[in-house]
């Protein structure tokens, strides 16, 4: 076992900008005691500082909207400064608030922008309250200005009834500005169905025919479907080299599993705590008490 985790996905925070009605934020902040707490600086900075000797990579994400916490651009500083071995800092935003901190793009990783559609229409009403031109502005910028050789930006797709048969030409659109990938994942949430529509089911032939048509018109575009690919997967190993952090600091297996807390990063021994060594060894054998591991127990990824 490693002496600590190689990965973080770090979600910052609650706050949000746009009000999709696709978005699982308010049933997490009924069933979750730390729904109203941002992340600050100082946890930020204790929390990385921890297991910095193990660290190669870390995400940055939030129930809402990333840029939106208040102290996300002193956190990208301190990245830039003390973390600069890491290999990457991935970030997932919606692309509205760029302009607060444009220097993400001189990290390593991954940038998504989670855009749903190429059509201005049809983005509207899945991702409401949010200026379709402005988004696409910030992404041409974005593309423009990744002054590291490691960093990617690329869109985040979810997929619904809605935009079913957006995928090519999101794709498409993807080559002709320059972006490195598209990840076209199965739609998921609790409201708002009735506006989007259902997700698509893993081997969907209306997604799978698209994604395949793409790679093949636009091989620039690295195309991931791997929530609609039916093959099988590789055994989870996120016990073994990652946490993710909840903005309250508690660790968790995943962002699946919000429901079992390994215990506090700074505070507690998630690592090395009891639950972990539980999920690890469960997962190990291939046996998981869904009482306990309840997402775990259901994973497709297990």
């Amino acid at each position: 076992m490693m002496a600590g985790p190689q990965h973080f996905v770090v979600v910052l925070g609650w706050n949000c900008n746009s009000a999709c009605p696709f978005c699982v934020r308010r049933e997490l902040q009924r069933s979750h005691t730390g729904a109203k707490h941002e992340m600050t600086f100082e946890e930020f900075a204790a929390g990385l500082e921890r297991y910095r000797p193990t660290l190669k990579s870390l995400a940055l994400s939030s129930f809402g909207e990333t840029m939106l916490n208040r102290d996300f651009p002193e956190m990208i500083r301190l990245l830039a400064v003390r973390y600069s071995h890491l290999e990457a800092v991935h970030v997932i935003t919606n692309g509205s608030l760029m302009a607060r901190c444009y220097s993400v793009g001189d990290l390593p990783g991954l940038l998504s922008f989670s855009i749903d559609s190429p059509f201005r229409e049809t983005y509207e009403v899945m991702r409401p309250g949010l200026d379709f031109g402005l988004v696409m502005s910030n992404l041409r910028t974005m593309v423009q200005r990744r002054n590291h050789g490691g960093r990617r930006v690329g869109i985040n797709m979810a997929v619904f009834d809605c935009n079913r048969g957006h995928v090519y030409p999101m794709i498409q659109f993807a080559q002709a500005t320059g972006l490195s990938y598209v990840h076209v994942i199965a739609g998921m949430g609790f409201e708002g169905k009735d506006t989007v529509g259902p997700a698509p089911l893993p081997g969907d032939a209306v997604v799978a025919a698209q994604v395949a048509r793409a790679r093949k018109d636009f091989p620039s575009v690295e195309v991931i479907s791997d929530t609609f690919d039916i093959s099988p997967v590789n055994r989870c190993r996120m016990p073994w080299t990652s946490m993710d952090i909840a903005p309250d600091g508690q660790a968790h297996p995943c962002c699946r599993s919000l429901a079992v807390s390994y215990g506090h990063w700074v505070e507690g021994q998630p690592w090395s705590g009891d639950s972990i060594a539980r999920l690890r060894e469960q997962l190990g054998s291939g046996r998981i008490d869904s009482a306990e591991f309840v997402s775990c127990a259901t994973c497709r990824w297990r």
